[in-house]
Protein backbone atom coordinates (compact mmCIF):
# COMPACT_ATOMS: atom_id res chain seq x y z
CA UNK A 1 0.00 0.00 0.00
CA UNK A 2 1.03 3.58 -0.57
CA UNK A 3 1.25 6.00 2.35
CA UNK A 4 -2.01 7.77 1.38
CA UNK A 5 -3.79 4.41 1.37
CA UNK A 6 -2.36 3.57 4.80
CA UNK A 7 -3.59 6.94 6.09
CA UNK A 8 -7.02 6.12 4.68
CA UNK A 9 -7.00 2.77 6.53
CA UNK A 10 -6.12 4.65 9.73
CA UNK A 11 -9.16 6.88 9.17
CA UNK A 12 -11.32 3.77 8.69
CA UNK A 13 -10.12 2.40 12.05
CA UNK A 14 -10.96 5.78 13.58
CA UNK A 15 -14.45 5.69 12.09
CA UNK A 16 -15.03 2.21 13.55
CA UNK A 17 -13.89 3.48 16.94
CA UNK A 18 -16.29 6.43 16.67
CA UNK A 19 -19.21 4.07 16.05
CA UNK A 20 -18.23 1.85 19.01
CA UNK A 21 -17.83 4.74 21.44
CA UNK A 22 -21.02 6.40 20.23
CA UNK A 23 -23.10 3.26 20.75
CA UNK A 24 -21.52 2.56 24.15
CA UNK A 25 -21.81 6.09 25.59
CA UNK A 26 -24.85 7.28 23.63
CA UNK A 27 -23.06 10.32 22.19
CA UNK A 28 -25.09 12.42 19.77
CA UNK A 29 -22.56 15.00 18.54
CA UNK A 30 -19.32 13.82 16.93
CA UNK A 31 -16.55 15.69 15.07
CA UNK A 32 -13.75 13.80 13.29
CA UNK A 33 -10.25 15.17 12.72
CA UNK A 34 -7.51 14.03 10.33
CA UNK A 35 -4.06 15.41 9.52
CA UNK A 36 -4.14 13.78 6.07
CA UNK A 37 -5.32 16.24 3.43
CA UNK A 38 -5.47 13.45 0.87
CA UNK A 39 -7.96 11.50 3.02
CA UNK A 40 -10.10 14.63 3.43
CA UNK A 41 -10.01 15.07 -0.33
CA UNK A 42 -11.00 11.44 -0.91
CA UNK A 43 -14.01 11.79 1.40
CA UNK A 44 -15.63 13.91 -1.29
CA UNK A 45 -14.05 12.24 -4.33
CA UNK A 46 -14.48 8.46 -4.46
CA UNK A 47 -12.02 6.29 -6.43
CA UNK A 48 -11.46 2.53 -6.80
CA UNK A 49 -9.66 1.35 -3.65
CA UNK A 50 -10.85 4.45 -1.84
CA UNK A 51 -14.53 4.00 -2.66
CA UNK A 52 -15.28 1.05 -0.35
CA UNK A 53 -13.34 2.52 2.57
CA UNK A 54 -14.95 5.94 2.28
CA UNK A 55 -18.36 4.31 1.93
CA UNK A 56 -17.77 2.34 5.13
CA UNK A 57 -16.61 5.46 6.98
CA UNK A 58 -19.66 7.42 5.88
CA UNK A 59 -21.91 4.54 6.95
CA UNK A 60 -20.27 4.24 10.36
CA UNK A 61 -20.20 7.92 11.29
CA UNK A 62 -23.21 8.97 9.19
CA UNK A 63 -23.40 12.74 8.73
CA UNK A 64 -20.73 13.75 11.25
CA UNK A 65 -18.20 16.21 9.80
CA UNK A 66 -14.47 15.75 9.26
CA UNK A 67 -12.03 18.60 9.90
CA UNK A 68 -8.35 19.07 9.19
CA UNK A 69 -5.89 18.84 12.08
CA UNK A 70 -2.40 20.22 11.25
CA UNK A 71 0.29 17.57 11.49
CA UNK A 72 2.21 19.18 14.34
CA UNK A 73 -0.99 19.47 16.40
CA UNK A 74 -1.78 15.78 15.96
CA UNK A 75 -1.06 14.22 19.35
CA UNK A 76 -1.01 10.65 17.96
CA UNK A 77 2.11 11.56 15.97
CA UNK A 78 4.03 11.96 19.23
CA UNK A 79 4.16 8.17 19.46
CA UNK A 80 4.84 7.46 15.80
CA UNK A 81 7.71 9.94 15.70
CA UNK A 82 9.13 8.70 19.00
CA UNK A 83 9.24 10.55 22.33
CA UNK A 84 10.75 9.59 25.74
CA UNK A 85 8.21 8.45 28.33
CA UNK A 86 9.10 11.19 30.84
CA UNK A 87 8.58 13.88 28.19
CA UNK A 88 5.30 12.29 27.09
CA UNK A 89 3.86 12.51 30.63
CA UNK A 90 4.62 16.25 30.76
CA UNK A 91 3.56 17.02 27.19
CA UNK A 92 0.64 19.48 27.06
CA UNK A 93 -0.43 18.32 23.61
CA UNK A 94 -0.73 14.71 24.78
CA UNK A 95 -2.53 15.58 28.04
CA UNK A 96 -4.90 18.29 26.83
CA UNK A 97 -4.94 18.11 23.04
CA UNK A 98 -4.30 21.09 20.71
CA UNK A 99 -4.58 24.52 22.34
CA UNK A 100 -7.35 25.53 19.92
CA UNK A 101 -9.55 22.44 20.35
CA UNK A 102 -11.93 23.97 22.94
CA UNK A 103 -12.56 27.18 20.99
CA UNK A 104 -14.43 26.57 17.75
CA UNK A 105 -13.51 30.01 16.40
CA UNK A 106 -9.82 29.04 16.48
CA UNK A 107 -10.22 25.75 14.62
CA UNK A 108 -7.87 25.39 11.61
CA UNK A 109 -9.47 26.05 8.26
CA UNK A 110 -8.64 23.69 5.42
CA UNK A 111 -9.37 24.93 1.91
CA UNK A 112 -9.25 22.01 -0.50
CA UNK A 113 -9.03 24.21 -3.61
CA UNK A 114 -5.77 25.79 -2.41
CA UNK A 115 -3.95 22.50 -1.88
CA UNK A 116 -2.17 20.51 -4.53
CA UNK A 117 -3.29 16.95 -3.94
CA UNK A 118 -0.36 14.60 -4.55
CA UNK A 119 -1.35 10.99 -4.84
CA UNK A 120 0.97 8.13 -5.66
CA UNK A 121 0.31 5.75 -8.50
CA UNK A 122 1.46 2.15 -8.68
CA UNK A 123 4.03 2.90 -11.37
CA UNK A 124 5.60 5.53 -9.13
CA UNK A 125 5.91 3.40 -6.01
CA UNK A 126 6.85 -0.04 -7.28
CA UNK A 127 10.17 -1.25 -8.62
CA UNK A 128 8.96 -4.38 -10.36
CA UNK A 129 12.11 -5.29 -12.24
CA UNK A 130 15.78 -4.55 -11.85
CA UNK A 131 16.43 -4.07 -15.56
CA UNK A 132 14.54 -1.56 -17.65
CA UNK A 133 11.31 -3.07 -19.02
CA UNK A 134 10.97 -3.78 -22.70
CA UNK A 135 7.55 -2.11 -22.80
CA UNK A 136 8.55 1.53 -22.79
CA UNK A 137 4.94 2.68 -22.60
CA UNK A 138 4.88 1.72 -18.90
CA UNK A 139 7.68 4.10 -17.99
CA UNK A 140 6.21 7.34 -16.64
CA UNK A 141 9.53 9.08 -15.97
CA UNK A 142 12.87 8.37 -17.61
CA UNK A 143 15.80 9.99 -15.81
CA UNK A 144 18.76 11.30 -17.70
CA UNK A 145 22.17 10.69 -16.20
CA UNK A 146 23.56 13.98 -17.50
CA UNK A 147 24.34 16.31 -14.64
CA UNK A 148 23.40 19.97 -14.69
CA UNK A 149 27.07 20.93 -14.90
CA UNK A 150 29.76 19.95 -17.35
CA UNK A 151 31.99 18.72 -14.52
CA UNK A 152 31.35 15.50 -12.67
CA UNK A 153 32.20 11.83 -12.32
CA UNK A 154 29.67 11.00 -15.02
CA UNK A 155 32.04 12.56 -17.56
CA UNK A 156 34.67 9.91 -16.73
CA UNK A 157 32.59 6.78 -15.95
CA UNK A 158 29.60 5.45 -17.87
CA UNK A 159 27.32 4.07 -15.17
CA UNK A 160 25.27 2.15 -17.73
CA UNK A 161 28.15 -0.33 -18.16
CA UNK A 162 28.08 -1.49 -14.53
CA UNK A 163 25.80 -4.13 -13.03
CA UNK A 164 27.24 -4.09 -9.48
CA UNK A 165 27.06 -1.14 -7.11
CA UNK A 166 30.22 -2.12 -5.22
CA UNK A 167 32.15 -2.44 -8.47
CA UNK A 168 31.02 1.04 -9.54
CA UNK A 169 32.18 2.54 -6.25
CA UNK A 170 35.49 0.65 -6.37
CA UNK A 171 36.32 1.84 -9.87
CA UNK A 172 35.25 5.38 -8.98
CA UNK A 173 37.41 5.36 -5.86
CA UNK A 174 40.48 4.25 -7.85
CA UNK A 175 39.91 6.98 -10.44
CA UNK A 176 39.54 9.62 -7.73
CA UNK A 177 42.73 8.34 -6.10
CA UNK A 178 44.56 8.53 -9.43
CA UNK A 179 43.44 12.13 -9.89
CA UNK A 180 44.52 12.96 -6.33
CA UNK A 181 47.95 11.34 -6.86
CA UNK A 182 48.46 13.29 -10.06
CA UNK A 183 47.74 16.55 -8.29
CA UNK A 184 49.83 15.71 -5.22
CA UNK A 185 53.26 14.51 -6.38
CA UNK A 186 54.82 14.43 -2.89
CA UNK A 187 52.58 11.89 -1.12
CA UNK A 188 50.78 9.25 -3.14
CA UNK A 189 48.30 6.64 -1.96
CA UNK A 190 49.20 3.07 -2.95
CA UNK A 191 47.60 0.90 -0.28
CA UNK A 192 44.17 -0.73 -0.32
CA UNK A 193 41.16 1.53 -0.73
CA UNK A 194 39.95 3.04 2.53
CA UNK A 195 36.40 3.48 3.82
CA UNK A 196 36.72 7.23 3.35
CA UNK A 197 37.53 6.75 -0.34
CA UNK A 198 34.47 4.54 -0.83
CA UNK A 199 32.31 7.12 0.94
CA UNK A 200 33.73 9.89 -1.22
CA UNK A 201 32.91 7.89 -4.36
CA UNK A 202 29.37 7.28 -3.16
CA UNK A 203 28.84 10.97 -2.37
CA UNK A 204 30.03 11.91 -5.88
CA UNK A 205 27.45 9.62 -7.51
CA UNK A 206 24.61 10.64 -5.20
CA UNK A 207 25.20 14.32 -5.91
CA UNK A 208 25.44 13.66 -9.65
CA UNK A 209 22.19 11.70 -9.58
CA UNK A 210 20.31 14.38 -7.65
CA UNK A 211 21.66 17.27 -9.69
CA UNK A 212 20.46 15.61 -12.87
CA UNK A 213 17.00 14.66 -11.59
CA UNK A 214 16.05 17.32 -9.05
CA UNK A 215 17.47 20.66 -10.25
CA UNK A 216 14.34 22.59 -9.20
CA UNK A 217 14.32 21.02 -5.74
CA UNK A 218 18.04 21.69 -5.29
CA UNK A 219 17.56 25.32 -6.32
CA UNK A 220 14.61 25.71 -3.95
CA UNK A 221 16.58 24.30 -1.01
CA UNK A 222 19.62 26.46 -1.70
CA UNK A 223 17.43 29.58 -1.81
CA UNK A 224 15.62 28.54 1.42
CA UNK A 225 12.18 28.52 -0.19
CA UNK A 226 9.47 25.86 0.16
CA UNK A 227 7.45 26.69 -2.93
CA UNK A 228 8.48 23.47 -4.62
CA UNK A 229 5.74 20.86 -3.90
CA UNK A 230 8.18 17.97 -3.43
CA UNK A 231 10.31 19.95 -0.95
CA UNK A 232 7.20 20.80 1.03
CA UNK A 233 5.63 17.36 0.89
CA UNK A 234 8.49 15.17 2.15
CA UNK A 235 10.05 17.63 3.54
CA UNK A 236 13.56 17.84 2.12
CA UNK A 237 16.82 19.32 3.35
CA UNK A 238 20.47 19.38 2.25
CA UNK A 239 23.05 17.75 4.53
CA UNK A 240 26.65 18.80 5.13
CA UNK A 241 27.79 16.89 2.01
CA UNK A 242 25.34 18.73 -0.25
CA UNK A 243 23.03 15.70 -0.65
CA UNK A 244 19.24 15.98 -0.47
CA UNK A 245 17.68 13.97 2.35
CA UNK A 246 14.10 13.35 3.47
CA UNK A 247 12.81 14.02 6.94
CA UNK A 248 10.56 11.40 8.50
CA UNK A 249 8.49 10.46 11.51
CA UNK A 250 11.32 8.60 13.26
CA UNK A 251 13.73 11.51 13.74
CA UNK A 252 13.82 10.87 17.51
CA UNK A 253 14.51 7.16 17.16
CA UNK A 254 17.91 5.80 18.32
CA UNK A 255 19.03 5.09 14.75
CA UNK A 256 21.71 6.38 12.43
CA UNK A 257 21.07 9.51 10.36
CA UNK A 258 21.14 7.46 7.15
CA UNK A 259 18.18 5.44 8.45
CA UNK A 260 16.24 8.36 9.90
CA UNK A 261 16.91 10.71 6.97
CA UNK A 262 17.17 8.68 3.74
CA UNK A 263 18.57 10.08 0.51
CA UNK A 264 16.16 11.25 -2.17
CA UNK A 265 16.63 9.09 -5.29
CA UNK A 266 14.56 8.79 -8.50
CA UNK A 267 12.91 5.44 -9.11
CA UNK A 268 14.24 4.94 -12.67
CA UNK A 269 17.80 6.18 -12.39
CA UNK A 270 20.66 3.69 -13.09
CA UNK A 271 22.22 4.50 -9.71
CA UNK A 272 18.98 3.65 -7.91
CA UNK A 273 18.80 0.38 -9.84
CA UNK A 274 22.30 -0.59 -8.69
CA UNK A 275 21.58 0.33 -5.04
CA UNK A 276 18.34 -1.66 -4.98
CA UNK A 277 20.01 -4.67 -6.61
CA UNK A 278 22.96 -4.51 -4.21
CA UNK A 279 20.69 -4.33 -1.15
CA UNK A 280 18.52 -7.16 -2.46
CA UNK A 281 21.52 -9.46 -2.96
CA UNK A 282 23.05 -8.60 0.43
CA UNK A 283 19.79 -9.31 2.24
CA UNK A 284 19.42 -12.58 0.35
CA UNK A 285 22.89 -13.69 1.43
CA UNK A 286 22.17 -12.81 5.08
CA UNK A 287 18.92 -14.77 5.04
CA UNK A 288 20.69 -17.75 3.45
CA UNK A 289 23.31 -17.77 6.22
CA UNK A 290 20.59 -17.81 8.87
CA UNK A 291 18.82 -20.83 7.41
CA UNK A 292 19.40 -24.08 9.35
CA UNK A 293 21.61 -26.66 7.69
Amino acid sequence: MTLPQLELMAAVVGARLVQHVQESLNISDVICWSDSQIVLHWLSTLKRFVQNRVKEMQTLIKYYPWYYCPTYDNLSDLLTRGIPADQLLQNNLWNSGPSWIQNQYNWPVWKRTENQMQTTTKTQTTFSDISLPSDTTKISVVCSIKCSTNEGIHQVINIEKYNKYFKLLRVTAYILRFISNCRNTQTKLTDELTTAEFENAEIRWLKCCQESTYPDEMSSLKSNTTKNPLVKQLPLFVDKNGIIRCEGRIHNAPLSDVTKFPYLLPNRHPLTRLIVLDTHENQLQERTLLLPI
